[in-house]
């Protein structure tokens, strides 16, 4: 016989998995992570650490990040929140003018 002992499989079930893939780490951290929606409703920053007293102080911040797809979902969750609320500004990255054409 050798000295090793097998693992007893009724005591693993109980405990959390100790894979350090990165869809394991990803699945895991979705439970505590927020949505873009409820991070702009809480007005905080879902790219970096930071929040903000208002809505407009927290655009303006997102803005100022790297143009990509986190960014442009929370400038959406944001604008969407100050349209329910009467406070919306259109998107810098719109390129309709209020007549609805695009500029030439």
């Amino acid at each position: 016989m050798s000295s090793k002992t097998p693992l007893n499989l009724s005591t693993l079930g109980s405990q959390e998995p100790k894979s350090t893939t990165p869809i394991a780490l990803r699945t895991r951290r979705c439970e505590t992570q927020v949505s873009f929606y409820k991070a702009a409703q809480l007005k905080q920053c879902k790219i970096c650490p930071s929040s903000f007293p208002t809505l407009q102080k927290l655009r303006a911040h997102v803005i100022n990040h790297k143009p990509n797809t986190k960014r442009r979902k929370a400038i959406e969750a944001i604008d969407s929140i100050l349209k329910e609320t009467g406070r919306h500004h259109p998107s810098p990255t719109c390129s309709k003018t209020q007549g609805g054409v695009a500029p030439t």
